[in-house]
């Protein structure tokens, strides 16, 4: 069993320093995957209402995914929760640090010895396949030597403690492909923000 964390960034009582709280305590729990998000105030609930009741609310700005808000938080600047939140992504992402936390979570994992193999099932085969061959393709088959690096470093690692978590790696690679490719996108897009308004 895998434990994946999901965090909101941006409430009241949130400052500049809660992206380093919640960076340091996905590493402390050793937590691979963490889903983080800016608060929103859906239309209609009590968060919207008074929100728009304190003047809090970006009216007319439906927020379109986890980096977007439409709410005005209390303790920091739009800007800075918008930063503060793509730079929470980068390091949550980064290879080395997830490869820390992933490594980290198998050995807190670890299965007892004389556990049963896991089952295998013929239906399951072709999706585990073509993972694989996503997983491959994206971390070899790259011209990025420190992506390539990062895979074959930490798969020796992890099929060094144990090869039973093979099946375990691979699907964690895929997560971290997604999520390290949303990252770099965002901070992308934050640099591209940046230069539009320093011009």
């Amino acid at each position: 069993i895998f434990v994946w964390a999901g965090m909101i960034v941006g409430f009241d009582e949130d400052d500049e320093s809660v992206f380093t709280e919640q960076l340091d305590f996905m590493h402390e729990a050793n937590l691979p995957v963490c889903m983080v998000g800016m608060l929103n105030a859906p239309t209609g609930t009590p968060l919207w209402q008074r929100l728009r009741d304190e003047g809090r609310l970006r009216e007319g700005i439906q927020y379109r995914d986890q980096a977007d808000t439409n709410i005005l938080p209390l303790k920091m600047s739009l800007e800075q929760l918008r930063r503060g939140y793509v730079g929470l992504l980068n390091e949550l992402y980064s290879y080395e640090r997830y490869g820390q936390r992933l490594i980290g979570n198998l050995k807190a994992i670890r299965r007892r010895r004389g556990a049963p193999a896991r089952p295998f099932f013929w239906r399951d085969a072709g999706g585990a396949m073509l993972r694989l061959g996503r997983v491959v393709r994206h971390f070899l088959l790259t011209g990025d030597a420190g992506r390539r690096r990062y895979f074959l470093t930490t798969m020796r690692r992890i099929l060094q403690m144990d090869p039973f978590y093979f099946q375990d790696a691979i699907w964690h690679m895929a997560i971290l492909k997604h999520f390290h490719t949303y990252s770099a996108l965002l901070n992308r897009s934050s640099q591209v923000l940046d230069r539009v308004s320093a011009g």
